[in-house]
């Protein structure tokens, strides 16, 4: 069987969360932020509404999702893996990987900012 390259990184980003799943998630918080940014649709009533993952909170393993309507949801893994939009493959990994380390670094400024504050 022949898989689409979409078909095949849904299959790569699945077992890569089984295995992220099966390890304590909260000791693998790295990997949980790859997953910002990722867009949902999740059926609420009879209509769908589309989110982001803003956050992945690494100490009890949930991520947060903000929807159009500005409504905000903490899921887990099982939840979130119902809801997400097949990944955008245009995208180059490149593009991805230097908005991640951007995203990393503002935070790591904040709180470097918090604890010279708090001296």
């Amino acid at each position: 069987m022949l898989l689409s390259s979409t078909s095949m990184m849904e299959f790569i980003l699945s077992i890569l969360m089984r295995k992220f799943t099966e390890s304590e998630s909260h000791k693998n918080a790295g990997f949980g932020q790859w997953l910002e940014g990722r867009e949902v649709r999740k059926l609420f009533g009879d209509k769908y509404y589309y989110g982001k993952v803003i956050e992945f909170d690494g100490e009890v393993g949930w991520f947060r999702v903000k929807y159009e309507d500005g409504d905000i949801e903490d899921l887990e893994w099982h939840e979130l893996e119902q809801v997400l939009r097949p990944l955008d493959i245009t995208i180059p990994l490149k593009t991805l990987a230097k908005k991640i380390i951007k995203r990393k670094n503002r935070s790591i400024q904040k709180w470097g900012k918090s604890e010279v504050g708090a001296k």
